[in-house]
Order: C-alpha cells, then structure tokens, then sequence
C-alpha cells in the first residue's frame, strides 16, 4: 500500500472510500466529495487538504496540516491529534461548530490562521 505521495494528490469526486496506510502529502491533498470516513494512518499535510462535504466523523492520528483545513459540510465531531494548521481551519456547517467555540479548538490546536464555524 502507497504510504507517501511527494506532491500534489487529487481524488475528488473519486468513489475513493480508503486512504490505506497512506501517512504523509507533500503538497495538497484533495477529497472534496467522496465517500472517505477516515483517515486511516494520515499524519502530514505538507500543503491545504480539503474534506468538504464527506462523511468523516475524525481526523484520526493527522496532526499537521501546513496550509488551510477546509472541513465544510462534513459530519467532523473531532479534531483527533491535530496539533497544528498553519492556515485556516473551516468547520462551518459541521456537528463540530455546534460544540465548539473558536477559544476551545485554539487551546487544543495551533491555527496560524482564520477559524470559520
């Protein structure tokens, strides 16, 4: 099983429902409209990885994302280990903007940017 992708990956609107024991993105990580609930073994971002609208109810063991986490529309009640997002974090539209506030998720995670609930 792929376990490292150097650059750029695209799989939106794929019928894509795993990411195996896919651990590090060297670039963008694209999944807008798929049938993904998990992460799977998913721990690096190196660029913005983009959930929106799919079914994930958590990040899992991802701990950093070095652009923005777009997460709208998406069924997201935990934040897993995230540790960090260097850009801006986007949980509108989610269960997870109806329980948490902008002060809990920045005391649990460092977002170097923007938080939209």
């Amino acid at each position: 099983n792929l376990e490292y992708v150097g650059g750029y990956l695209s799989l939106e609107k794929t019928p894509i429902k795993s990411l195996g024991k896919l651990e590090y993105v060297g670039d963008d990580l694209y999944l807008e409209k798929t049938l993904i609930k998990s992460l799977g073994s998913l721990k690096h971002v190196r660029g913005s990885l983009n959930l929106n609208e799919i079914p994930i109810e958590s990040l899992g063991d991802l701990k950093h994302v070095e652009g923005d986490l777009n997460l709208y529309d998406t069924q997201i009640k935990s934040l897993g280990n995230l540790e960090y997002v260097w850009g801006d974090l986007d949980i509108e539209n989610t269960p997870l903007s109806k329980t948490m506030s902008e002060d809990e998720i920045r005391s649990k995670v460092n977002v170097g940017g923007n938080i939209y609930i």
